[in-house]
């Protein structure tokens, strides 16, 4: 929509409108009429007072015999309405802007303009929408980067919304500012390719956030053909960045040499979690409670009993007690036969922590109870090194 037109010493009269068109009846000397300062069908600020009322507003000019100005939109009047004034007698009639659409500077001598302008019309835009929409100052990763087959460093960028098309801001040898458009988009993507071979991948973005430093830290995929994400700060080479998620999913449990777990890990040690502050790890334990791994070894799940004869009847992430073989020295080994706890704390088994737990052993045929003291040899454990089994909770 245009803006309503002004023109310099533009003043008629007119005989009583009352409350319609203001007929113009011509132009005192040293003065010009409406007809002669605008075209017709042309919008103009007008304003028109008898002497005891006065209103102002926007006029539609019609040029014909005679010129009207229709009283399109009053903005105003002396009665602080915007009501069509009725006119009795004869009035003059102006051209001037009102106050309220008058532009005035602030304090700092900047001209305020209104938030979220229409992008369809023509119309001024303030810096806060244009820094939103059009243009950005680039980050020191664009200011690295080359334009392809010169030696200027790119210090600006500018995205067209409309088009997408980039204006790149440098300075040339001579020390001048010069803005070349750039085709497309895409444009920006050759420009970063001319990069990749130095970093060996592809950079992506700055650091400087909330808690964050000023280095600039580059992300990308590596370019040897690894399949990595690689990481890179300032100079730094950080090396392969581990996708979490992918390569250790939540519940994965490790071997941890250190009595401390790291961060987003838990010791299976048997104690309770926080379900809410780890709802992924409690879909897998949803009791809340962490398997206890303290002094066990772990055995594969074995559903059909194929080397685990006790499997079919077990379930995953389920207890098994420990079992020995006993035989006399070169004798063969018989029959299944069971050891009582205070049998297997006699021979060192295990301290006996849980009085219900028993083990299984292997006799002479016919020898119904196990002679401690006699020729006889046995295997409890095979050499170990203790250490934590710790699960990923986050």
């Amino acid at each position: 929509m245009a803006a309503p037109q002004l023109a310099d010493l533009v003043l008629e009269t007119s005989n009583a409108p009352g409350t319609g068109p203001i007929v113009l009846g011509g132009a005192p000397d040293g003065r010009q009429t409406f007809a002669d300062a605008f075209p017709a069908g042309g919008e103009v600020y007008y304003y028109a007072s008898d002497g005891q009322q006065t209103e102002w507003g926007v006029g539609t000019l019609t040029v014909g015999s005679p010129n009207t100005l229709a009283r399109t939109t009053v903005l105003g009047n002396l009665f602080g309405t915007k009501t069509v004034l009725n006119f009795t007698q004869n009035i003059t009639v102006w051209c001037e802007i009102p106050a309220a659409r008058s532009p005035t500077l602030d304090g700092a001598g900047y001209l305020p303009l209104k938030n979220s302008p229409d992008f369809t019309q023509d119309v001024a835009l303030g810096a806060k929408d244009a820094d939103a929409r059009y243009a950005k100052i680039a980050d020191p990763l664009v200011r690295s980067l080359i334009v392809p087959d010169s030696d200027y460093l790119i210090d600006k960028i500018a995205v067209h919304k409309s088009n997408g098309r980039l204006w790149f801001h440098y300075i040339d040898k001579d020390g001048k500012e010069q803005y070349p458009e750039a085709a497309l988009a895409s444009d920006l993507d050759a420009v970063a390719t001319a990069k990749q071979d130095k970093l060996g991948f592809t950079p992506v973005r700055q650091g400087g956030g909330a808690g964050q430093g000023t280095n600039v830290i580059y992300i990308g995929w590596a370019n040897d053909g690894s399949n990595t994400l690689k990481c890179q700060v300032d100079v730094t080479d950080i090396g392969p960045i581990a996708l979490v998620d992918k390569d250790c999913p939540v519940g994965s449990m490790i071997l941890w040499p250190l009595v401390n777990p790291p961060a987003g890990w838990l010791v299976m040690n048997g104690s309770g979690f926080d379900t809410n502050m780890y709802k992924r790890l409690a879909g897998i334990f949803p009791n809340g409670l962490l398997p206890d791994w303290r002094g066990l070894f772990p055995r594969g799940y074995d559903p059909i009993s194929r080397f685990d004869i006790d499997g079919g009847g077990r379930g995953i992430m389920t207890y098994q007690e420990g079992s020995v073989l006993f035989g006399e020295a070169g004798g063969n080994l018989a029959s299944v036969d069971s050891l009582t706890p205070a049998k297997k704390q006699t021979i060192g088994w295990e301290n006996n922590i849980n009085p219900s737990f028993g083990a299984q052993g292997a006799t002479k045929a016919g020898d119904g109870q196990i002679n401690m003291t006699g020729n006889y040899i046995g295997i409890s454990r095979p050499k170990n090194m203790n250490c934590q089994f710790i699960v990923r909770a986050l």
